[in-house]
């Protein structure tokens, strides 16, 4: 993998996340407010889901990985995101 993927990769995944917060606190004033929630678990599964879109949108990322990425490994990952403690 090249430096500058993986540059853009951190950058991106760095302003998106700062974003939504950003976004969060303009919106509802507050970032405590029941109404930021939505935006802050965003922001907090912004960078798996730019992991996977990277892995899987990016051949030279997925050189090293011992698994090939599929559509059938959605479902699991959306179980798993949204399974409750």
């Amino acid at each position: 993998m090249s430096r500058r993927a993986l540059i853009i990769y951190c950058g991106f995944v760095y302003l998106a996340s700062w974003s939504l917060q950003i976004v969060a606190v303009r919106l509802t004033g507050n970032i405590h407010s029941p109404a930021a929630l939505p935006w802050m678990a965003c922001g907090m599964f912004t960078p798996a889901i730019a992991t996977i879109a990277f892995v899987v949108f990016h051949p030279a990322a997925r050189e090293w990985l011992m698994w090939k990425p599929n559509w059938r490994m959605i479902w699991p990952l959306i179980v798993g995101v949204a399974t409750p403690r």
